[in-house]
């Protein structure tokens, strides 16, 4: 295995490689990608069982890895591949890395020292390669493998390559081979090759098939009780070499394996314990297929719904973005500390999300991430200013898949009370309607650009009371204060604004769309302008308490433990 400067050296090697050939680590990070479309794929399953280990520095080591690209490609071969790390720390980064990628389930990740144990599992003829270091296979390398898959070969010891840093032979032979001395110059000839190497002269004519294994099925089957826990599942162990494997079921011809383990390099007779992918993640349902195989029969199949609750949703499932230039900034940076999440740029992420999103507000790709999430079906969490208190660096309301506090859950007014919100009697004698259209980017971006051309179009044929028009005062911009507006108000009538709530306090009813905060203690049907509600106010100005938090409180965690909290509270 690569010690101390064998391993250092594995970053220059891919900064060589980048320059002298680039085209070898091209062809080796997409036979990488080719190998996982095919684990993915429930139809793409035979061949002999073959396991595949390969020491690595880092999960950027992979590509230089091409002698377990070549052994991936090769035809015939059920290959497994476990990924073995110098540390803990070194193998949950990249677990990490993996589970954004959704391919975490689908090879082992542990540290190098417990290769040994792991490969004790093994049966003694179990067809085996393990890379100490990368090497890249020669045509009597990629002979001996097919003359082993096909029983031509019957090594009684492993073989491997000058200096070690290859076996390739039986299970049972490991042990020996292991405890032989590793050589950093074999490495560094081994990039001289790769550097001059073409990518072509390397790849796998799969024009030729290897017999695959055949031997009747002998599993114990599927232990009927599947559980469930953070994020993921207990599964039922494997024994005698056969296969989990866990499918998302999305529709005809759609159905993408997300867990395949191979029972043999598993503890026997133990559960196994899976961590889902974040596609998975979802505020609905979602079904799963489980099965257990042996040489591609499929044996014991069952399905179940998978869900993960609000209320249990972990850091590692969140990402919290960042906008170039944003003001929102430094809350969602306090919100990445606070969690322990993954913080990255809005503007860098891909298309496709592979975690639950946090955003701040609408502006510079927020939307895009928000509405991608939508489309996903994933969790979303939004923050903007509060309700009360508002102002950056004081505090934030946080909300879970809306843009405003939900309906109205059960709570104490404890918070409230710190809030000092002046609170006024209902009033039933006003005369004017006051109407306080979003910005046009709010509109545009919530899909309602004709709001306020329809609002005074609606209420015209409703009502001949007196209607004025306010719009968002500008910064620096002198207008008359709400409560002096609302004096002579028989109704204020906005989408979402914070307007609403401010109204509603002073005791002027509120119209308003059915996303706003306010909507507990409005109408959003314009239809009863006439008739405004005047509903108990003080369940729903507890709730919006624990909708915001204070700077300190979403930096230190707080604000995450309270959202999770709210999530289990029942609603007034």
């Amino acid at each position: 295995m690569m010690q101390d400067g064998t391993l250092a050296t594995s970053f220059a090697a891919q900064h060589v490689l980048a320059k002298s050939n680039p085209a070898i680590l091209d062809w080796s990070g997409q036979a990488w990608e080719d190998w996982l479309r095919l684990q993915r794929n429930d139809e793409a399953f035979g061949g002999r069982p073959f396991a595949a280990v390969a020491f690595l520095d880092c999960l950027q080591d992979l590509r230089l890895n091409v002698g377990l690209m070549q052994l991936l490609a090769m035809p015939g071969l059920a290959c497994s591949v476990v990924l073995a790390f110098p540390t803990a720390a070194a193998a949950k980064i990249a677990r990490a890395h993996a589970r954004r990628e959704e391919w975490h389930e689908l090879v082992r990740m542990l540290v190098s020292s417990d290769v040994p144990r792991l490969i004790d599992h093994l049966p003694a003829d179990a067809l085996l390669a393990a890379f100490s270091m990368p090497v890249m296979l020669d045509r009597q390398s990629l002979g001996r493998v097919t003359a082993l898959v096909t029983g031509a070969s019957e090594p009684s010891s492993g073989a491997s390559t000058d200096g070690g840093d290859m076996f390739l032979g039986r299970a049972g032979d490991f042990a020996a081979w292991r405890e032989g001395e590793r050589s950093s110059e074999a490495f560094a000839t081994t990039l001289r090759a790769m550097s001059v190497q073409d990518p072509k002269r390397i790849a796998i004519d799969r024009s030729t098939t290897v017999p695959p294994e055949t031997s009747e099925p002998s599993l114990n089957g599927l232990n009927p009780v599947i559980q469930e826990f953070e994020g993921g599942l207990d599964m039922p162990g494997l024994r005698n070499g056969g296969e989990l494997i866990v499918t998302a079921v999305r529709g005809a011809g759609e159905s993408p394996v997300v867990v395949r383990h191979r029972g043999d390099l598993l503890d026997p007779d133990q559960s196994l314990r899976v961590r889902m992918p974040a596609a998975l993640l979802t505020a609905v349902p979602q079904v799963i297929r489980a099965e257990s195989r042996r040489s591609g029969e499929r044996t014991v199949s069952q399905e179940f719904c998978f869900h993960v609750p609000p209320a249990r949703l972990k850091p590692w499932m969140i990402s919290a973005f960042l906008n170039r230039g944003g003001g929102g900034n430094p809350v969602v940076r306090a919100f990445a500390n606070g969690v322990g999440c993954r913080l990255a740029y809005a503007e860098d992420e891909p298309e496709e999300l592979q975690d639950i999103p946090v955003v701040w507000g609408v502006l510079r790709q927020s939307d895009r991430i928000l509405a991608q999430a939508k489309r996903q079906g994933l969790y979303f969490f939004y923050i903007d200013h509060a309700y009360f208190n508002r102002g950056h660096g004081k505090t934030y309301r946080i909300t879970r898949n809306a843009y405003e506090a939900g309906p109205v859950r059960e709570c104490s007014g404890d918070r409230l009370s710190e809030l000092d919100v002046d609170v006024r009697p209902w009033r039933k004698a006003g005369r004017e309607i006051i109407v306080c259209p979003p910005t046009d980017y709010f509109m545009q971006a919530h899909g309602c650009p004709d709001w306020l051309d329809e609002t005074l179009s609606g209420l015209r044929r409703l009502t001949d009371r007196p209607i004025t028009v306010r719009m968002k005062p500008q910064p620096g911009e002198q207008a008359v204060p709400l409560p002096e507006a609302l004096k002579k108000a028989h109704a204020l009538v906005t989408h979402s604004s914070n307007v609403a709530i401010e109204a509603a306090c002073l005791g002027t009813p509120v119209f308003v769309d059915g996303a706003s905060a306010a909507a507990p203690v409005g109408l959003t049907d314009l239809s009863q302008i006439e008739s405004p509600a005047y509903p108990d106010r003080d369940p729903w100005l507890a709730h919006l308490a624990y909708n915001q938090f204070s700077f300190e409180e979403i930096g230190d965690g707080r604000a995450w433990t309270m959202l999770l909290d709210l999530e289990e509270r029942p609603y007034v």
